[in-house]
């Protein structure tokens, strides 16, 4: 919506009072001010991996410490965390080895960040759906059989 048009502008509001009941946002453009609703938006992605354990697929918002959602799936299926407001994410997964069913990664449990080996942000503007948000986990199971023999 433009709230207001002018020539030029000087200095800047001292108050914004706005509606309540929605997420409002507003941009002062060279010669308007606009108000619009901010839309939520959505990350997601698969995991691709090696394991016939659970994958827990992690939500973080702001700092890669402050875990905000996490959803469990199977190596190989894709996960989506949505109605995200527009932020700043990071998304990261990890195999329950030891199938506990509850995080963190224990120290042996194999965890990997999207894009790798490090923390990369996912900056999630307004109504964004960010759909390649895809983590590899290097992990290689090996299941072995061994006979027994009973005499």
């Amino acid at each position: 919506f433009i709230i207001l048009t002018y020539g030029s502008e000087t200095g800047a509001f001292s108050t914004v009072n706005l509606p309540e009941g929605y997420d409002w946002g507003y941009d002062i453009e060279p010669n308007r001010v606009v108000l619009f609703i901010r839309s939520n938006g959505s990350i997601g992605g698969y995991v691709v991996c090696n394991s016939i354990h659970t994958v827990f697929v992690n939500l973080y918002h702001l700092l890669p410490e402050n875990l905000q959602q996490t959803v469990q799936i199977s190596c190989g299926e894709t996960f989506l965390f949505s109605d995200l407001a527009p932020e700043r994410y990071y998304v990261g997964a990890w195999i329950d080895l030891n199938e506990s069913g509850v995080g963190p990664p224990d120290d042996f449990e194999p965890f990997a960040w999207y894009t790798g080996g490090t923390p990369f942000p996912i900056e999630l503007a307004s109504g964004e759906n960010f759909e390649d948000a895809n983590i590899l986990i290097d992990y290689e199971e090996f299941l072995i059989f061994l006979p027994m023999i009973l005499k």
